[in-house]
């Protein structure tokens, strides 16, 4: 339609705005191709952060020590009660460790 000579005012301006028409649709599609280019790097980078902040979370968990019955107050360390919950909390990390 572009190629063909306009014989009437009408036509020609029918295809000006054919022409208008196509070269916003271009430039549409250039944007669009941009926006998804973007949005593929971006997923690459926030796969990337997500990895390295799971390593630093693991890596935190793994250092923290196992605190019982913290509540400020003295315990005896020998006593029924808390040799009990030691060996809970051991039997519960071995657990965790196994899975």
């Amino acid at each position: 339609l572009l190629a063909h000579k306009p014989k009437t005012e009408y036509e020609a301006q029918l295809q000006a705005a054919l022409l208008r028409s196509n070269n916003q649709i271009n430039l549409q599609n250039e944007t669009l191709r941009a926006m998804q280019a973007q949005n593929i790097l971006q997923n690459w980078y926030a796969k990337e952060i997500r990895g390295q902040l799971e390593y630093k979370e693991e890596k935190a968990n793994a250092k923290k020590s196992t605190r019982l019955h913290v509540d400020g107050r003295a315990k005896l360390l020998t006593s029924d009660e808390f040799t009990t919950l030691v060996e809970q909390a051991s039997t519960k990390k071995a657990e965790e460790a196994a899975e």
